[in-house]
Parts: C-alpha cells; structure tokens; sequence
C-alpha cells in the first residue's frame, strides 16, 4: 500500500495524534502502523524532516507491526527513520524494510538498534 499525503497532511496528522485529549487512548490502540510509501513522493530535502515528524508523533505508542517499505530512503535517510524503530524497542515484533534501497551499513545500524548493542 502506498501512504501519498502532502507534508501539510501529514502535520496535521501528527498534530491530531500529540495534541489531542485522546492522545492516551489512541497510542494505547494503535499497534499496526503501515507508512509504507509515505515519503516516495517527497523530494530527497523533504524525506528527513517528514520522518522526523512522523518519528516524534509515534514515539510514545507501543507499535507490534511497522511497515517502513517503499520508501526508497537510500542510506541518508534510514537515520531518521531509525528514531521510529528505536523508540518501538521494547514492543516490535515485525518490522518491513523492503524496497528502500538501504546497503549493509545501514542495515549494521538497525541491528545494533534492535540488538542494543553498541557496535
């Protein structure tokens, strides 16, 4: 599936979801988060700041199941990516990388973060 939304869509989002006096509930029921494809139509400038957005509005859920594919983020942008992997931790249990172009260093750096190893 691909997520296309314009970088205001997404604020607005993510504004909903740390605003909002629902916020407790709603990190408490989403545990499935499919951004596939959210960045693709963004411009290689605009891919950071969108995953950092995202990164910090799902960083208090306990996401089981985050589908990251087709996001074609080449290694520049698997840093920013990693911060929603990293604050899932304790929680994930499926994550999908597919189709994002990333090389053996970052694929390193994700396993050091779901290892918790220094390395």
């Amino acid at each position: 599936s691909h997520n296309f939304y314009t970088s205001e869509a997404i604020r607005i989002i993510a504004d909903f979801l740390t605003s909002s006096e629902y916020r407790m509930f709603l990190a408490s029921q989403i545990s499935l988060l499919d951004l596939s494809g959210i960045i693709a139509g963004f411009t290689v400038e605009e891919r950071p700041k969108i995953l950092e957005i995202l990164s910090s509005t799902f960083k208090d859920m306990s996401i089981v199941d985050l589908d990251l594919s087709d996001n074609d983020m080449g290694c520049d942008n698997i840093s920013a990516c990693l911060a929603i992997v990293r604050a899932q931790y304790e929680s994930l249990e499926r994550l999908r990388l597919s189709n994002n172009g990333l090389n053996e260093s970052s694929m390193v750096e994700l396993a050091n973060i779901l290892t918790k190893s220094d390395g």
